[in-house]
């Protein structure tokens, strides 16, 4: 029997039972998962967190994953031989080609989000034009023929990207392409990108 000013343990666990009671009441909870949440001096009203999504999982297995090595930062540049390159006009289905580092910054010059998204979207350049910004699609009607880095077609193209020879410029189809990207969400747009194809390109593109 506690003394005077001394605490009550009938007290305190009628207490306890009472509040136990009352928040499962409220919360429609369970008596028992509420009282376990009490004992181990958790907040029963908790949400539970569920784990995010692993950036990897947009990776087909056995393909290389760049998102586990850090990215070099994404080249911004607009002067020089460098933005030269990106800036103008390649002759439709010339041999010039870029390389994966300047298709990353033409994304990223035209506004596209740089990191493991700009890794992807300079690695999607490779099946859809093997690098060269010049490549224009053959043998497809005008309305469906690809056109330049990331194969922009007439109707998918911007104003401020331009058409056809246009589109030949490498940061005016990187405009057409962000621009695309932005509307649907991601690259779902690119057959490449669903079918898988541009994963083999992934840790050269991170490079």
């Amino acid at each position: 029997m506690a003394g005077e000013g001394g605490i009550n343990g009938t007290a305190v666990f009628a207490a306890l039972a009472g509040s136990v009671l009352l928040y499962s009441g409220l919360k429609g909870k369970s008596i028992s998962s509420v009282a376990r949440s009490f004992l181990e001096g958790k907040n029963p009203g908790a949400v539970p967190q569920t784990k995010p999504i692993a950036t990897a999982a947009i990776i087909p297995p056995g393909s290389p994953n760049p998102f586990t090595t850090p990215l070099p930062n994404d080249v911004s540049v607009t002067s020089g031989a460098g933005y030269a390159a990106l800036s103008k006009q390649y002759s439709a289905n010339g041999p010039e080609r870029l390389t994966f580092a300047q298709a990353r910054q033409a994304w990223t010059l035209a506004g596209g989000p740089g990191g493991a998204t700009s890794v992807i979207a300079a690695a999607i350049t490779m099946p859809e034009a093997g690098l060269r910004p010049g490549a224009v699609q053959a043998g497809q009607p005008y309305s469906t023929t690809g056109w330049g880095l990331w194969q922009i077609t007439p109707g998918n193209s911007v104003p401020s990207a331009g058409t056809d020879n246009q589109l030949l410029v490498p940061l005016n189809n990187a405009k057409a392409a962000v621009a695309k990207y932005r509307a649907a969400g991601g690259f779902s747009p690119w057959v490449t990108y669903t079918n898988g194809s541009y994963a083999q390109y992934l840790t050269q593109a991170a490079l």
